[in-house]
């Protein structure tokens, strides 16, 4: 046995040696004594320094021990925050999930055995808000999670009153800001007010039978089974397709892949005409509409009936496809439930153009709250938000202008006027300085509802002063880039007593206006504000100057995400200075308010620069730059462990990854940068050993590559090992000297990329030759010069030709004007299409656009 101490209390706890084993921490501290702060006192005693405290240790242990991660919430005491205890958990090294990546596994649903397993699904679900695993900003996703949300507090049975009271906890500070009023009221009323509130009914016993009301996502428990053979009795379970792209696994296993619902194998419909049609009915919420009519419309007469009579709303996501499929899915999915789709969205100008075309979106949309438009042109923007202004359900709208629009006032106003509208999100793909900004709302203008807006572009405080004058509602204020005025003649308004967050991802005020901005809100509420500033100054590494600011303006701050960086000399003096200012961040000031920092140093473009941010921006931020490291002995510091990055972007030469310490177990995208041109024609023997070690290559569905000696193998080689990738990106094309035979046999026959883009390439017909590779690609954007028509239409002839091309969509930038009627004419001539649409735009870039 092990006995270990606490330096914060006189607890002592005893774990045998296969508890030791189970927390990595532990068993390296026992292992290397002398590497650690922690020594063995004269009772023979392992003491423990903070974070580690035994009020939260003891839960962790519990759930660990006794293989039930439900009693981390049960167990830990309402006075303790549960936040402590998921950064002790990371603190230990251990994992709260283990990952699956075998693509040779499928998931298996059934019912759970017991109330534990219930819970503990549960518990991974509410864990998992933390952990940056699903993307909150998706509206989709934000319904999946409220419907899990009410199974817990609404099953007081299943779920004990600390249960209740943490998950509310995170529920608070991740989740709820994001809720809208389309949710129903009384539910949210009923968390709020019944969170802490025990029930006389709730059960004990872990191993007791599931209640038979009990029936909800968290009943059916998702696993994976070896696809080895067809022995499994598929009478009595579901079986559905490998997790889709972009999904964590967790989500997936609770919702299964309702991308591919059309592939589930025929047979298993006996066992799903075997559900009630209330189990039916959840099954159908969760699933995209045009997916849930391929998949289902044409069964059976009873699948039919109650796909045309049930009770349940349409969630319409249409992707870019091929322009068949989508005039399909528009006749047979959209036109027959106009009034029957709560959430829309189309992702590509193509897709919008279209839609738009065929369908005004007003009042007939009688269900519509969510709209998501990724990609309209400013000619369509006036005379669109005119007619959303009768859709009578609007909650929630997100639109991205991809051409120059300078009217912005006019924009915002269409938006203010919205009826119903509760979150905003506006991007300006091309912003302008010389743009009309909007005025300060008059006294008889209609104040907005809106809760939640994000401007997605550049904002000066003039406007942005405007903008809030119109939103009096307002709880959370997100901008991209926020500049200095404009006018400086401009006095700024209050900030509105309801706003709890907000949030700069690039701020470039002087720090004299950003206090000036500060000074203007309400001190009572504000809750969490991250600011992030990239320029060439320290001034906003003031310490006592923010702590100033924080303390006169905004007391009650709960959360401060901070990021600043900046390039420092290389000299002793320079790092001193330096550090002398972030040291200033250890006071007692910070250390009371749990508000810590980290700082690192690199070497880029010739460059040495450093970063200093609040912790949490640096382990979960959902992008992370990983720079060369530079070894400097008056900052030695490097750290390690899990950091929760989606997107992981890799800037410098293979040693950069090679020194790296971190390791990215959420990791979907990945960029490499190698910002110099070297000699290499191969990776280095450990470079993707490296890759490896630091992040599930397995799990990665984006990668790009900015390297202009990239050669064949070289890509061919990495490709092996990220079989799941679906979009490729390349700075230049590859280059080789081997054959074409050869390159085939180098490349992974099961890639899946769908998606290509190089942004710098030689000629169409080497760029044709590269692609004839990829048989499962749909969508080719490529930059090149282009000087005769020929040679388009001899790519576009052999794509045409080739059996079991998939291509359906091209982008070709480099296009002289002069050609773009010309090779329209020659399109329709020589009949390369049925059906396709064109676009063209030389005001960005010089491009032509094709999809059929």
């Amino acid at each position: 046995m092990y006995k270990f101490g606490f330096d914060n209390c006189d607890k002592i706890i005893e774990l045998s040696e296969e508890e030791v084993h189970r927390i990595p921490y532990l068993l390296t501290l026992i292992s290397r004594n002398d590497d650690f702060l922690s020594i063995k006192n004269n009772k023979n005693e392992y003491i423990l320094h903070y974070p580690i405290c035994y009020n939260l240790l003891i839960p962790i242990l519990n759930s660990i021990n006794n293989e039930k991660p439900y009693s981390l919430l049960n167990d830990l005491s309402i006075n303790e925050n549960m936040f402590d205890v998921l950064q002790l958990f990371d603190y230990l090294c251990l994992n709260q999930s283990n990952s699956l990546n075998n693509q040779d596994k499928r998931f298996i649903y059934h019912r759970a055995k017991n109330l534990c397993e219930v819970r503990n699904t549960a518990t991974r679900f509410v864990v998992s808000l933390t952990r940056n695993e699903h993307n909150l900003n998706d509206l989709q996703t934000i319904e999946y999670v409220f419907s899990f949300i009410s199974m817990i507090f609404s099953n007081k049975s299943i779920f004990s009153s600390q249960f209740r009271y943490h998950t509310y906890t995170i529920l608070e500070e991740y989740v709820f800001p994001l809720f809208f009023k389309k949710h129903p009221i009384y539910l949210l009323n009923d968390i709020k007010q019944n969170y802490r509130i025990d029930s006389n009914i709730y059960f004990y016993d872990d191993n007791q039978m599931i209640p038979i009301d009990f029936k909800n996502d968290f009943f059916w428990k998702g696993y994976f089974e070896h696809m080895i053979n067809n022995l499994i009795n598929q009478l009595h379970i579901i079986i559905v397709g490998a997790a889709s792209p972009g999904k964590s696994s967790l989500l997936s296993s609770l919702l299964g892949n309702h991308v591919n619902e059309s592939q589930v194998a025929r047979s298993i419909i006996t066992s799903l005409e075997d559900l009630s049609n209330e189990l039916i009915y959840e099954i159908f919420e969760f699933l995209d509409g045009c997916h849930l009519y391929e998949a289902f419309a044409n069964l059976n007469e009873r699948f039919q009936y109650l796909l045309n009579y049930s009770p349940i709303l349409f969630k319409i996501n249409m992707l870019l496809t091929p322009k068949p499929i989508f005039q399909h899915r528009c006749e047979f999915s959209v036109i027959p439930n106009i009034d029957r789709i709560v959430s829309l969205r189309l992702s590509n100008a193509f897709t919008i153009n279209f839609f738009l075309s065929k369908f005004t979106i007003d009042a007939s949309f009688a269900c519509l709250e969510s709209l998501i438009l990724d990609g309209i042109h400013a000619t369509q923007l006036i005379p669109f938000l005119t007619c959303l202004a009768s859709a009578p359900r609007l909650f929630c709208l997100s639109i991205t202008i991809i051409d120059i629009f300078k009217q912005h006032n006019d924009v915002y106003r269409l938006i203010f006027r919205l009826p119903a509208l509760r979150y905003a999100k506006i991007e300006f793909k091309h912003d302008v300085r010389s743009r009309t900004l909007l005025t300060v709302a008059g006294k008889h203008e209609l104040s907005s509802p809106i809760e939640h807006l994000i401007i997605a572009g550049m904002c000066y405080l003039d406007e942005l002063n405007a903008l809030v004058s119109y939103t009096p509602r307002l709880c959370r204020l997100s901008c991209r880039s926020l500049y200095g005025f404009k006018d400086t003649g401009t006095v700024l308004l209050k900030l509105p007593t309801t706003l709890t967050h907000i949030s700069i991802e690039n701020c470039v005020l002087s720090f004299d206006e950003f206090e000036l901005f500060i000074s203007k809100v309400d001190s009572q509420k504000l809750q969490v504000l991250r600011i992030y500033r990239a320029a060439q100054d320290v001034i906003y590494l003031n310490a006592q100057r923010w702590q100033r600011i924080l303390s006169n303006y905004i007391p009650n701050l709960h959360k401060f995400d901070f990021f600043h960086r900046n390039v420092i000399d290389e000299n002793d003096l320079e790092y001193a200075a330096y550090h002398t200012l972030i040291n200033q961040f250890t006071s007692s000031y910070w250390i009371k308010r749990k508000w810590h920092f980290v700082h690192r140093h690199y070497y880029f473009w010739n460059a040495h620069s450093a970063d200093f941010c609040s912790s949490q921006s640096y382990w979960k931020n959902n992008n992370y730059d990983l720079f060369e490291h530079q070894d400097n002995e008056t900052c030695p510091i490097q750290y390690t462990g899990n950091n929760l990055a989606c997107s992981v972007s890799i800037l410098g030469s293979q040693k950069t990854i090679a020194d790296c310490s971190l390791q990215f177990p959420c990791a979907t995208t990945l960029a490499l940068t190698i910002p110099f041109i070297c000699d290499d024609d191969k990776w280095t023997e450990s470079f993707i050993n490296d890759l490896n070690r630091c992040m599930h290559l397995t799990k990665l569905t984006k990668l790009s590559i900015d390297y202009v000696n990239l050669t064949l193998p070289m890509l061919f080689e990495l490709l092996l090992y990220v079989p799941n990738v679906r979009s490729l990106y390349l700075s230049h094309m590859p280059h080789s000297q081997t054959t074409e035979i050869e390159h085939t046999c180098l490349l992974p026959k099961n890639n899946k990329i769908t998606k290509i883009t190089i942004y710098h390439g030689y000629t169409l017909e080497c760029i044709n030759t590269f692609i004839s590779l990829f048989h499962q690609l749909e969508i080719l954007d490529i930059r090149i010069g282009v000087y005769d028509l020929d040679s388009i239409k001899h790519f576009l002839s052999l794509k045409k030709s080739e059996k079991n091309c998939r291509l359906f969509s091209l982008r070709i930038s480099g296009v002289q004007s002069a050609m773009v009627e010309d090779l329209q004419t020659m399109i329709n001539q020589e009949q390369l299409f049925d059906d396709y649409s064109f676009e063209s735009d030389f005001v960005h870039s010089s491009t032509v656009c094709l999809w059929w």
